[in-house]
Order: structure tokens, then sequence, then C-alpha cells
């Protein structure tokens, strides 16, 4: 996955439309992510709704660098002592009502 920035936005929307497009299960392996901004949150918590609504299997794979996992603590996207992307999967889920 690219950084979640609103400078990849267009690309991960077309993406994302992509993958929704296609009904198949979806696999998002997060280890690439670097950076990431609102934009980037949001659009990946949108692509979460869009695929529970139709519902379409998702799964976070990888390993979150450390300093990603520290920027999302202070932006309250990741509690403290949550490190795992599946920790991060549950929370951002949980911003969904399908």
């Amino acid at each position: 996955m690219k950084d979640l920035t609103i400078d990849n936005a267009a690309d991960l929307y077309k993406e994302f439309s992509s993958l929704i497009g296609k009904a198949a299960p979806v696999t998002l392996d997060i280890s690439e992510m670097h950076s990431f901004d609102l934009a980037g949150v949001q659009l990946l918590i949108s692509f979460i709704r869009e695929c529970t609504v139709k519902k379409i299997p998702l799964a976070f794979t990888g390993t979150l660098e450390e300093s990603v996992l520290d920027r999302l603590r202070r932006a309250g996207f990741c509690r403290e002592g949550e490190t795992s992307v599946a920790e991060l999967e549950s929370l951002l889920r949980s911003y969904i009502s399908a």
C-alpha cells in the first residue's frame, strides 16, 4: 500500500475502486505505509465501509513502523500499547456503522 496521503489520494481511490469492483476478497499489506495524513485515513475508512456494505472480505497484513504507530497514536487512531495491524484494523472498523 502506498503512503496514505493527499498526494496519493487520487491513485489510492482508483486502486480501492478497482478492488471493490472485482468483489473478491482483499488483503492490504500496510508494511509499505511510511506516512499518512487525515485525507488518507478518511479514504481508508471509506474503503473499509464500502467493503463492509458490499460484503467484500477485507484483511490487513504487515507490520507498522514505530514512527507510523506514534503518529497514529497522536492523531487518535491508535491507542497506547496497540502495536498490531489487527488492532489498527479493529479501531478503523469501529469508525464505520454499516
